[in-house]
């Protein structure tokens, strides 16, 4: 679960970025053909460049706290809560992306019904015509081309539809609307249709300005500006008819913009892909883990105080230990992971290593131990005894 939450954080970000540079600094240049791989290759970045990791190794290190901390049972149930936080946080978050999904699929059937409830159909150069009233002004879908009455369009109109057709301008929509579906959260996500649309209706205009005059073309467009520009999975005619417009009277723009957008892709792609990692050698002094903890020595005095009553208090000890042994072990059976750090000293180069060595303990012994490590005068024969015991092969 953190590692998906890590891969939508740096999804975000990137998104953003990106997204912000596209308004302020591509939006309204005029190489329309490069705006539109540009938002390509925004989505595209955003979806892959989580993935992508570059592994740097380093051999100087800082240093690293053991990950071993004492089990508590308090921490046990607040990471508990967390968890159960994170897994509702990402139902909400399959729960947008379904409704996306369910709206896209209703606005691909609603198309699809109009092509079934049209009275008329006919083909003409590799593009069906849909006669439908539900539409006010020509739109395509795919090779689809919607008009609302049997009328001739306009050759301008036509030609300019076409060309939508031709370069497959509603993959771009619907590539759109899925990434809107990864992305419901983020408000930027929910204007990346229309800065598509935008972009297909100035290389469409940009073409058919080489045809046909500024002033016959912007004839024809006026004759638009009142009507509705639906469905809104399909490029519409009358769609941003006033941007279209002071679009085609702006001068040419200058492509050092996109040097920029490269420049700042790379960077985006360098910071958020290269991970580095801690390079460790064959240890050279004896590596100090829970598995090797100094063990106590015992005196080789002999004692002569060896009278029965001394002998029952010790008695009475272990029973008590082992009674608490018993009661943790029914409480925290469980096995868990342990991560032991290990520094060692490289005495050649004067440089230190860490080793990270996972194991096995059932959890009831992890918690004994961590509660007579905080005492002032730890017993190390009873770590030792649990250690052995709670450690699993």
């Amino acid at each position: 679960m953190t590692e998906f939450y890590n891969y939508l954080l740096e999804a975000t970000l990137i998104f953003t970025v990106l997204c912000l540079f596209y308004h302020y600094m591509l939006r309204h240049h005029k190489n329309h053909l490069a705006n539109r791989w540009s938002l390509w290759l925004l989505m595209l970045a955003t979806v892959l460049f989580p993935f992508v990791s570059i592994t740097m190794w380093v051999e100087q290190l800082a240093p690293v706290a053991s990950a071993n901390a004492d089990a508590d049972p308090a921490l046990l149930d607040k990471t508990q809560g967390v968890t159960r936080l994170a897994t509702f946080f990402f139902s909400i978050y399959l729960l947008g992306i379904g409704f996306h999904l369910i709206r896209l699929i209703l606005q691909v059937t609603n198309i699809l019904g109009m092509v079934q409830r049209s009275t008329e159909k006919y083909t003409k150069d590799g593009i069906l015509f849909i006669i439908s009233p539900e539409v006010q002004s020509p739109a395509t879908f795919f090779h689809l081309l919607f008009v609302k009455d049997r009328t001739p369009l306009h050759p301008i109109i036509e030609q300019h539809e076409k060309i939508h057709i031709q370069q497959y301008h509603t993959l771009d929509l619907i590539a759109a609307t899925l990434f809107k579906a990864m992305m419901w959260f983020h408000p930027f996500a929910y204007k990346l249709t229309g800065y598509f649309k935008e972009v297909h209706e100035y290389a469409c205009d940009e073409i058919v300005l080489k045809q046909h005059g500024l002033h016959s073309y912007i004839q024809v467009l006026e004759t638009h500006t009142d009507t509705e520009a639906k469905p809104n999975l399909c490029n519409s005619f009358s769609s941003f008819i006033k941007k279209r417009i002071h679009m085609m009277t702006q001068a040419p723009s200058s492509n050092s913009r996109y040097g920029i957008a490269m420049v700042l892709l790379f960077g985006i792609f360098a910071l958020m892909s290269f991970d580095t990692r801690y390079e460790s050698k064959a240890p050279i002094i004896s590596k100090e883990s829970r598995d090797t903890l100094p063990k106590l020595e015992i005196s080789k005095a002999k004692s002569t105080d060896t009278t029965t009553p001394q002998k029952t208090r010790e008695n009475k000890t272990a029973k008590s230990n082992n009674t608490s042994e018993a009661n943790m072990l029914k409480r925290f059976p469980n096995a868990i992971e342990l991560i032991d750090t290990i520094v060692t000293y490289d005495s050649e180069t004067g440089k230190e290593s860490v080793m990270i060595v996972k194991s096995k303990m059932i959890e009831a012994y992890n918690i004994l131990i961590g509660e007579e490590l905080k005492k002032k005068n730890p017993d190390m024969e009873k770590i030792n005894e649990w250690t052995k015991k709670g450690r699993i092969q």
